[in-house]
């Protein structure tokens, strides 16, 4: 204040000496004349020295304005080059890290696809198999049960045939033996041969019925194995659904997270960008209002004396050191702000890499508890299809085991009818035998 007052006073009295200069002139060229009073020339020379010393003292001051103006402006654009560089800096650190986060994004999108594919081939190899090993149980049930209706059959045609060879063997020997007695013994065995029909017919009938029963009890047993196999088919196309879901809410939650650290990212950005936006600004500004100053200050100091000059040269000075400080401290806050900024942006990749590890132990989990159902389940058909088989070697021990009991029962009959028809020609032949006898003897008597 001081100074701009002392630089006032020296301007106006620069002014005043100027305006009595050119009065004194005005006087003497309408006097013409006078320049021999002594004292009329010393004050013409004392200000044309003031004049001088005052225009000395302007070129000095406008050479120093220049140089500071020259110096405000190399520092103005070399915080405008730095403020290039740290943008330039910014967008290149953020194009890296949008390459390494797609990368990642690509790795886990990948990593979750091949699990997912790897998962869907082991469920597709494991509903094969099941299916491949139910297939083989039903053919050797339907070979087994053909192959014991077949036996039946056989058994019962050669049952049949040895009966028949039996019958007429003994009929022939009944035949030579009592050709008297032919008649009856031919009604006998035309009564025995339908009895015997009869009764072939009614164990065959009993035989295709227990046949039907077999059968139908293997129709139920395939029946049952479609319905399981079915049941099976509806878990695993469940069990796949319920895993194309988890992936689906994987990806889904993988995909928020995302797009949460691009949104947060963004704002960071903008939270970064307006910051070194004020921080331009105001350096700006301040370099506006140094300008303005420094043009104040040539406007002040036009006509300033050599030692107002000193003075102000002195306070030009400090005043450049002033802003040389200021500038370094906008310099030491934007650096500051920068590495905030830098910090702020490891911060969040380091959020975004632990929310990406947990993301892939989440998976990883959801696929061990995937493996272990699977494992579960495979350990169930097993223990079904055990279940199937031992069910399926009991039917058939069972139907053996009755197939052979009538065989036995029928043997047993066959035996016993066999033993019935002996008896009854023995003692028919042992009556007409007799009474042949009685006749004979009756007619040589």
């Amino acid at each position: 204040g001081a100074a701009r007052r002392s630089i006032g006073a020296w301007l106006e009295i620069s002014r005043s000496a100027g305006e009595r200069l050119r009065g004194v002139s005005a006087a003497f060229r309408s006097v013409r004349g006078g320049w021999d009073r002594r004292w009329l020339r010393v004050a013409f020379e004392r200000l044309r020295g003031t004049l001088r010393a005052e225009r000395t003292a302007r070129m000095m001051v406008t050479a120093a304005t220049r140089k500071a103006f020259a110096r405000g402006m190399l520092e103005e654009w070399a915080l405008v080059a730095r403020a290039v560089a740290v943008g330039t800096r910014e967008a290149t650190m953020k194009s890296e890290w949008q390459g390494r986060m797609q990368a990642r994004e690509l790795e886990v999108v990948k990593g979750l696809s091949e699990q997912h594919e790897a998962a869907m081939l082991d469920v597709r190899r494991n509903a094969e198999t099941q299916k491949a090993a139910l297939q083989s149980q039903i053919t050797s049930l339907e070979e087994a049960v053909s192959k014991a209706k077949q036996e039946g059959e056989e058994r019962v045609r050669a049952t049949k045939d040895e009966g028949d060879a039996n019958l007429r063997e003994r009929v022939a020997e009944l035949q030579t033996e009592a050709r008297k007695q032919a008649e009856n013994a031919a009604e006998v065995a035309a009564k025995v041969r339908d009895a015997r029909a009869i009764e072939v017919a009614e164990l065959k009938a009993k035989c295709d019925g227990d046949l039907a029963v077999a059968e139908e009890k293997t129709q139920r047993v395939r029946e049952e194995k479609q319905r399981e196999r079915e049941a099976a088919q509806r878990a695993l196309e469940e069990e796949t659904q319920r895993w194309r879901k988890v992936v689906e809410d994987l990806s889904a939650k993988h995909q928020r997270a995302l797009e949460e650290a691009e949104k947060r990212q963004k704002a960071d950005t903008e939270v970064l960008k307006e910051k070194a936006a004020g921080v331009e600004s105001e350096l700006r500004e301040q370099l506006v209002r140094a300008k303005r100053e420094r043009e104040q200050r040539e406007e002040e100091m036009a006509g300033e004396r050599s030692e107002a000059e000193k003075e102000t040269r002195r306070k030009l000075l400090d005043r450049e050191r002033e802003m040389a400080a200021q500038l370094e401290e906008a310099e030491r806050a934007r650096l500051s702000a920068v590495e905030d900024g830098e910090r702020e942006l490891r911060e969040l990749q380091s959020e975004m890499e632990r929310k990406l590890d947990e993301a892939r132990a989440e998976s990883g989990r959801a696929q061990e508890a995937v493996r272990s159902k699977m494992k579960k389940q495979e350990l169930e058909a097993a223990q079904k299809m055990e279940a199937l088989r031992a069910d399926s070697i009991r039917a058939q021990e069972s139907f053996q085991a009755e197939l052979l009991e009538k065989e036995s029962e029928f043997q047993r009959k066959l035996q016993h009818k066999e033993a019935d028809f002996e008896s009854h020609i023995e003692s028919l032949v042992s009556s007409k035998g007799s009474q042949a006898m009685r006749q004979l003897t009756a007619q040589v008597a």
